[in-house]
């Protein structure tokens, strides 16, 4: 009965011994990873931050425009 109660033991120490193993080898694998990584200049952050903003901004325009123009034309053509 011992002998099995330390198998199962030893088991289950072996089990939680190689799970953790394997997120400390996954944590070392994501740190090598971002150390490769080529992160754009502070010029080339701001240049796409520019462009993000000007697009979503003719965007909302162009948008709004639509919106407008479509509550006109049910307001003076459809609710006559």
């Amino acid at each position: 009965m011992k002998f099995h109660l330390n198998q199962k033991i030893n088991k289950i120490f072996k089990a939680l011994t190689n799970f953790l193993q394997g997120i400390l080898t996954f944590f070392k694998e994501v740190i090598a990873q971002a150390k490769k990584i080529e992160w754009p200049s502070f010029n080339e952050s701001l240049k796409y931050t520019v462009i993000v903003i000007a697009i979503s901004a003719v965007i909302a325009i162009f948008l709004g425009g639509l919106d407008f123009g479509f509550s006109v034309f049910i307001n003076k053509v459809i609710l006559r």
